[in-house]
């Protein structure tokens, strides 16, 4: 009788130490991007930012290093932080470009805005659509925050871990990605009608009162 072949075991194993080593690195990199991340925020200066003024949102202050915007990015359970999202001009393409910090783990990282212990809580995915939803949240003078997560499907995630009421105002996305990341929520939400347009571009269209009533009545609809 021949001997059984113990290759697929032995493969399997190999697999295991491949995939151990990976998280082992992956453990790694999120530590030293947690602390740069540390170190930039030292060098960082709170003032005005022309991405800020691009947006509409000239009197934004945001932290700035150099010509760049340094967005912190915490863990949204803990509150440690765990990385940074830099925004930065490309000249030569002429665009702001967005870019986290290498190695961080973006799964569950976020930057709230306003007050820590709100009653309400806003998610929303960019920097510039958290700030114009919490320039609105301040004209109807709710005890609300907001809470950015940089990105839809992260967005579905942090979500889902808030206990308290909570709503989404989702991006318009042409391919449906920030409505779908909403509605795996399970919150209510609201959006501009205008397919590609988020709560920034909203801003910029139809001004501040144009979001405050989606506010109101994502609230209303929520009882």
């Amino acid at each position: 009788m021949p001997p059984i072949a113990r290759r697929d075991e032995s493969a399997s194993e190999a697999d295991v130490d491949v995939d151990v080593a990976e998280d082992a690195r992956k453990a790694r990199a999120a530590v030293a991007a947690a602390v740069a991340a540390k170190k930039y925020l030292t060098e960082c200066q709170p003032k005005t930012h022309p991405y800020l003024a691009s947006k509409d949102l000239p009197n934004a202050i945001g932290l700035v290093r150099g010509p760049a915007l340094i967005v912190p990015m915490y863990d949204f359970l803990t509150g440690e932080l765990v990385g940074t999202q830099r925004i930065d001009w490309l000249a030569e393409e002429q665009r702001w470009a967005k870019r986290m910090a290498w190695g961080m783990r973006v799964k569950g990282a976020a930057l709230r805005l306003g007050n820590q212990r709100a009653q309400e809580t806003f998610f929303c995915e960019g920097l510039a659509t958290g700030l114009s939803i919490e320039l609105a949240l301040r004209r109807l003078r709710l005890n609300a925050s907001v809470v950015v997560c940089f990105n839809d499907w992260n967005l579905a995630h942090v979500a889902s871990l808030e206990k308290g009421r909570a709503f989404v105002f989702a991006d318009n996305d042409g391919s449906l990605a920030g409505e779908n990341a909403a509605k795996k929520t399970g919150l209510p939400f609201c959006m501009s009608d205008v397919v590609g347009e988020d709560a920034n571009d909203l801003l910029q269209r139809a001004g501040v009162v144009e979001l405050c009533r989606l506010i109101i009545d994502v609230r209303r609809r929520s009882g």
